[in-house]
């Protein structure tokens, strides 16, 4: 009789100390897309040859500053973009919008951004770019900051 007491006892103990585990105080974890990330490298094909260059390559950029995204808890983005004007002057624009695990979606482009892959400091996005009149797939690994 004391054995049986004596393991009930035991099971008992056992199963209340896995009951409470110490993370369920604990905050959600934040979303590793959540930050600001910069544009670093640039990726497209053309003419059947892969392309990658530095993003703020002067080809692109024409000498402003790279781009900017910000990704908010809250689901809200914002981009950045540094580019020349008619008037050859770089200017900051400022598009917004929103963004899920997959996806962001910005004001002013038909299309979404996928987000290809994501770790704790450099994210992967596929989007349509038009350059000099022609439109590409390109891809652009952004490092956060």
């Amino acid at each position: 009789m004391k054995k049986i007491f004596l393991m009930t006892a035991m099971a008992v103990i056992g199963f209340g100390a896995t009951a409470c585990s110490s993370d369920d105080d604990n905050p959600a974890e934040v979303n590793a897309r959540v930050g600001v990330w910069e544009a670093d490298k640039l990726s497209y094909t053309f003419g059947g040859q892969t392309n990658t260059h530095d993003y703020d390559h002067p080809m692109f950029k024409q000498g402003c500053v790279t781009d900017y995204l910000t990704l908010n808890e809250n689901k809200s983005a914002s981009l950045k973009e540094n580019n020349k004007n008619d008037a050859d002057v770089c200017i900051d624009e400022i598009k917004t919008g929103m963004w899920d695990d997959t996806k962001i979606t910005l004001e002013g482009e038909e299309q979404k951004r996928e987000i290809l892959s994501v770790s704790a400091n450099e994210m992967t996005l596929k989007y349509p770019l038009t350059f000099m009149g022609q439109t590409l797939e390109v891809t652009v690994t952004y490092n956060k900051i």
